[in-house]
């Protein structure tokens, strides 16, 4: 059996607890391999792409950040499930807490544990000078402006049609699991994970008749910057993707692939909810 071990950088204890797991992993006969952009630890060796073609699992050790890193390292086998282990403040992607966390993992490896299936984006970068890409994405999508001085200005379509020219600091596109992220503090609206939609969220418009749509997840979504000198920084789950320009076209829709969530048994997403909204309040 092979998993994967992705850790938050920069933290000492829970590099510790990695290399812990690692080794009770490899005594029970299991394969361990890390995120090939960390550093390599005892009883790991640096995953591969064909390795990656061999994983099983996937156990995160951080916050909600290093779960989207470890979501990017899988790319398109979203089939390998993923555990994710809170080592710091109260997060929505790694709800799994700390304590009894060996029992935790076993439960995994036996396939004991709840899967929480998890709608995504599919984006496609459309540009005359480079090779169509595609990505997917768990939480969001974001255009922002960054350091460029003024407003951006977008052409917004919703399946062919022209939805809005809108003229703002930036524009967030989020699935239900990423409406509680970037999506929330820009006043967009919550959507449980259950709900098959996709929110289009602006970011300080310039127009306060510009608000927040939440449409079904079978549209498709086109974005392309509405003037020729123009930039916009573009980003995919907090990673920066690139400075679009004005030939450049996102191409946005639901992805037949589902992320899978490992998540206790028992997990109640609404208190999660709560608590993470209290928690807000509190700092």
């Amino acid at each position: 059996m092979h998993i994967a071990i992705v850790y938050r950088p920069g933290k000492p204890e829970v590099l510790d607890k990695s290399i812990e797991i690692a080794k009770w992993l490899t005594k029970k006969g299991i394969i361990c391999h890390h995120h090939p952009e960390q550093t390599s630890f005892e009883n790991t060796t640096k995953l591969t792409a064909e390795t990656l073609e061999k994983l099983e699992l996937v156990i995160v050790f951080g916050g909600d950040g290093t779960y989207l890193n470890a979501v990017r390292m899988l790319g398109f086998n979203t089939q390998v499930p993923v555990l994710g282990i809170n080592m710091g403040s109260l997060g929505f992607l790694t709800q799994a807490k700390s304590e009894n966390l060996k029992e935790l993992i076993t439960q995994a490896l036996e396939s004991n544990l709840a899967i929480s299936k998890r709608s995504m984006l599919e984006i496609s970068l459309v540009n005359s000078k480079l090779p169509n890409q595609k990505i997917l994405a768990l939480n969001d999508i974001v255009f922002e402006r960054g350091n460029f001085s003024r407003l951006i200005s977008m052409a917004i379509k919703v399946d062919n049609t022209l939805l809005n020219e809108l003229k703002a600091d930036g524009l967030i596109v989020a699935t239900p699991t990423g409406s509680t992220a970037y999506n929330l503090s820009a006043g967009g609206p919550i959507l449980t994970p259950e709900i098959p939609a996709t929110v289009i969220t602006p970011i300080c418009p310039h127009s306060l008749t510009n608000r927040p749509l939440t449409i079904p997840d079978t549209s498709q979504i086109e974005i392309q910057l509405a003037k020729e000198k123009q930039k916009a920084i573009f980003m995919i789950d907090g990673y920066r993707q690139m400075d679009l320009t004005y030939k450049d076209k996102i191409l946005i829709k639901h992805s037949k692939k589902f992320h899978h969530m490992l998540l206790p048994k028992g997990t109640n997403q609404l208190e999660i909810l709560r608590l993470k909204l209290s928690f807000g309040q509190r700092n």
